[in-house]
């Protein structure tokens, strides 16, 4: 039998993702926050039926190497969804990601970014509401760019894909999305 699959996910949150991993994996949830373990205990119960072990370990994904847990290049992939806007840096954030990842481990986001150039609107809104989010949302930054720092990583391969997922009369903060893989 192959060894489970071992994936990291920065800032589980409340385990949304649980129910899209592999069966038999071996899934690491790094938040900062102690209090979501119960949330993840719960979302356990609902979604995680089909995962070989799953731990919950305090930390940030700035400093994932130094998780006793979690040894350089030893994971295969690695999940953020909704977290680098609200990290405190996201370059370091994704050299960790990179050194603990095997040679070939994949790096699976889904951040909302800044808008594009274009949506001049929506990029004044995001910068008003920033300050007010970094506040009240946990540090949340509206008019960050992470593939910036993702390209300039290092990584073998990335792809991904900056769009907008409202229709145009609508201003949102969070209308834009970089979503992608960046391979080590």
């Amino acid at each position: 039998m192959l060894p489970a699959k071992a994936i990291v996910e920065i800032g589980a949150g409340s385990g949304t993702n649980f129910q899209f991993y592999p069966n038999q994996c071996a899934l690491r949830c790094v938040e900062p926050k102690v209090e979501f373990k119960g949330y993840v205990d719960d979302s356990l119960k609902k979604r995680g039926e089909h995962l070989a072990s799953v731990e919950f370990v305090q930390g940030t994904g700035e400093l994932l190497s130094q998780i006793e847990s979690i040894k350089p290049g030893s994971v295969d992939y690695v999940v953020c969804t909704l977290v680098l806007c609200s990290v405190k840096d996201v370059s370091k954030v994704i050299q960790e990601v990179k050194t603990v990842l095997k040679p070939a481990g994949k790096f699976y986001f889904l951040e909302h970014v800044y808008a594009s150039e274009s949506s001049k609107l929506v990029r004044i809104c995001q910068n008003v509401i920033t300050p007010i989010s970094k506040l009240l949302l946990d540090n949340c930054h509206h008019n960050r760019e992470p593939w910036k720092a993702l390209e300039s990583a290092g990584f073998s391969s990335i792809t991904y894909q900056r769009k907008s997922i409202a229709k145009a009369s609508f201003i949102s903060p969070l209308r834009w999305l970089c979503v992608g893989i960046a391979t080590k």
